[in-house]
């Protein structure tokens, strides 16, 4: 048995090692307009000098959805190591991908979940109940755009998924 190096969630969500024609640039695009998105809203919201307060809201919110996508991720990760053994889907490729892309869809998501709500942690500390300046505001809107971008495309793929993994 190998060991899984730490690069291997990046290398599986930009579905860098799929055999599936056009996954790999597909997934790689996905990622880039998440990013460009979130670091729009950052920027936007920084240059418009938006200040709040309401960082305790934002990190309740986080750390809510950051919850439930973990248990979704949990419940993918085991039908991910089931399909392994699943005679069903031992030769059925295209299912047995839709699962292992939607464990580590989720997985991302969580870890996108857990740096805005270790972000949102710092801020409540550092900051308390008074107004967060512009910059750390800006920082906030971009992490919580990409949590939020994150938590959609995985609800889509969900929804997805719930024809696709039909028996």
């Amino acid at each position: 048995m190998s060991q899984i190096t730490p690069t291997q969630v990046v290398r599986d969500h930009l579905s860098l090692d799929s055999d599936v024609p056009g996954e790999k640039a597909r997934s790689v695009v996905v990622f880039l307009a998440g990013v460009v998105l979130a670091a729009a809203v950052g920027v936007v919201v920084w240059l418009l000098g938006v200040e709040t307060n309401a960082n305790g809201a934002l990190l309740t919110a986080t750390s809510i959805m950051t919850g439930l996508v973990f248990t979704m991720t949990m419940r993918f990760w085991e039908r991910s190591i089931d399909a392994r053994s699943d005679p069903d889907l031992l030769f059925d490729a295209p299912r047995r991908t839709t699962i292992d892309t939607m464990r580590t869809m989720l997985l991302w998501t969580v870890f996108a979940g857990v740096l805005s709500t270790a972000w949102f942690v710092g801020i409540a500390l550092f900051f308390g109940t008074e107004k967060t300046p512009a910059w750390p505001t800006g920082v906030s809107a971009a992490l919580v755009t990409y949590q939020l971008f994150y938590v959609v495309r995985a609800l889509l793929a969900l929804y997805s998924a719930s024809y696709t993994l039909r028996k």
